[in-house]
C-alpha cells in the first residue's frame, strides 16, 4: 500500500499466488532494475517471484518448482 501526500493509504492490490500456502516473504531488487521485486516461498516447493514495476506495482508472477521442500529463505548479495 503506497502513502498519499496526505499520509493516507492508497487501496491495495491483489496478487494471486494460486493459493498456495506461504512460508516466507522477501522483498529486494532481484534483477537489478532500481524497483523493488517480491519473492515467495510455498508449502509446495515453489518459489513465486513478482517482479517490481516503476509505478510501484508488481508484475506477472514467474512460478519457479524446487526439488524439495522450501522451509526458509534468506537473502544475499554475492
Amino acid at each position: 500500500m503506497a502513502v498519499e501526500h496526505d499520509n493516507s493509504f492508497q487501496a491495495g492490490s491483489f496478487y494471486d499466488t494460486s493459493s498456495y500456502y506461504l512460508t516466507t516473504v522477501q522483498v529486494a531488487d532481484f534483477d537489478h532494475d532500481g524497483n523493488p521485486d517480491v519473492a515467495l516461498t510455498t508449502d509446495s516447493s515453489t518459489l513465486i517471484v513478482f517482479p517490481g514495476r516503476s509505478n510501484g506495482s508488481l508484475g506477472a508472477p514467474q512460478y519457479f518448482l524446487e526439488q524439495r521442500t522450501v522451509g526458509w529463505s534468506a537473502l544475499g548479495d554475492f
